[in-house]
């Protein structure tokens, strides 16, 4: 076959394969092949921070005038991934530890508004971890580990809770599927690969990110 007349005939089938796009743009087959190829669209926050300084102020049922690593190491995943995509003014949370520290008990009254105002922050993030647990099935090696958090947002001059708009707090819940035990799985493994896992998806609470798998695609669904 003639190079011209192979050339003419790639051409002719190209501009036909776009006219058929085009004549189908009333129905599902393009948004199909551009979600295949360009991946699904961008999941926006669930809240638009204020570009005000933020706190982050995580907490569990057993702090309060103590830090506990798993609320610090919560805390630092967070910050990290905020901090990344700048989302707001931060202020370190190694703050916290130093007021906290000066004087604990009058730490362990204070509102999370005061805590805020004595930081110089003009909201606080807030998240209380409910739970936090290994669950070993009787007489199984397998285990899982679970994780609850309730969050909100609070406005510091007014001690006001601005997200979310109802006023109470935003869940997250979660749950590993049943790992089988084995010498590198300690309770603090499992623990750092929670605490991780769970902060990244907590911080794009806050942000529009790109979902790279079903689960993160459909994660909202979830977990309302």
């Amino acid at each position: 076959m003639p190079l011209m007349h192979f050339v003419n005939r790639v051409i002719v089938r190209g501009l036909a394969l776009s006219s058929f796009i085009v004549a189908m743009s009333g129905c599902a087959a393009p948004s199909a092949l551009l979600y295949k190829f360009a991946g699904p669209p961008a999941i926006p926050p669930k809240y638009v921070i204020p570009q005000r300084p933020l706190l982050l102020l995580v907490e569990n049922a057993h702090s309060g005038a103590v830090a506990l690593p798993e609320a610090d190491e919560l805390t630092r995943v967070i910050y990290d991934d905020l901090l990344e995509h700048k989302v707001a003014p931060l202020i370190d949370p190694s703050r916290v530890h130093d007021l906290r520290d000066a004087a604990p008990l009058a730490f362990g009254k204070m509102s999370i508004a005061q805590i805020g105002q004595r930081l110089g922050a003009a909201q606080v993030l807030y998240l209380h971890v409910d739970q936090l647990d290994i669950e070993v099935p009787q007489g199984s090696e397998m285990v899982r580990v679970k994780i609850a958090v309730k969050a909100k947002m609070i406005d510091v001059p007014t001690a006001q809770t601005v997200w979310p708009m109802s006023g109470d707090t935003e869940p997250y819940d979660f749950e590993t599927r049943l790992q089988r035990t084995d010498a590198s799985l300690t309770r603090s493994a499992l623990n750092h690969q929670m605490l991780r896992g769970s902060g990244v998806e907590i911080a794009r609470w806050f942000y529009a990110y790109q979902p790279e798998t079903m689960r993160e695609e459909n994660q909202d669904l979830k977990l309302r």
